[in-house]
């Protein structure tokens, strides 16, 4: 659909309160980045929406389960902050203030990462979301969403290890 949709990403959904989100492809704008080379989400749709205006995603977590939340941010220049959340279980914001993806205001500033690990409590359905309570046309933006779980070693593998140190310590 060209360099710039006002297409909800697949798989997410609206606030529901009439906001609207576009799907921008690297290039638009006088050349705009994406952190991955490819495409990226503004949280304010066409400088148009109520706010606030984000997107949300309901995901399935099991409980006692460690998890890595990832994502990467951007903006244009504008005071904006990012809010981010995962119910019950985590929530903050990052500001997309003085960074910037389009040239054509200026420098272009490299993608911000967001990283943090968490256990879930329960296993249960979770909603992720993102969404800005400032802002028209500027806003801020997103990339690279990734929630997964955490590599944890097998009841056998910790049994091995904590043999291993055993035998370590009656050997010395």
């Amino acid at each position: 659909p060209g360099l710039y949709s006002t297409v909800t990403p697949t798989g997410w959904s609206l606030l529901g309160n009439g906001s609207v989100v576009d799907i921008i492809s690297a290039g638009y704008g006088a050349g705009s980045v994406a952190s991955d080379g490819a495409q990226f989400l503004d949280l304010i749709g066409g400088g148009v929406g109520t706010l606030p205006c984000g997107i949300r995603q309901s995901v399935s977590l099991v409980g006692g389960t460690a998890y890595s939340f990832s994502f990467d941010y951007n903006g244009d220049y504008s005071s904006r902050v990012l809010d981010y959340a995962i119910s019950g279980v985590l929530s903050g914001s990052v500001s997309a203030s003085a960074l910037n993806v389009y040239p054509v205001f200026g420098q272009v500033t490299p993608w911000q990462s967001f990283q943090t690990t968490f256990v879930a409590p329960a296993t249960a359905s979770y909603t992720i979301e993102f969404l800005t309570l400032s802002g028209t046309f500027e806003s801020p933006f997103i990339d690279n969403v990734a929630l997964n779980p955490t590599a944890v070693p097998d009841s056998g593998s910790t049994l091995l290890l904590c043999l291993g140190g055993a035998a370590a310590v009656l050997l010395s």
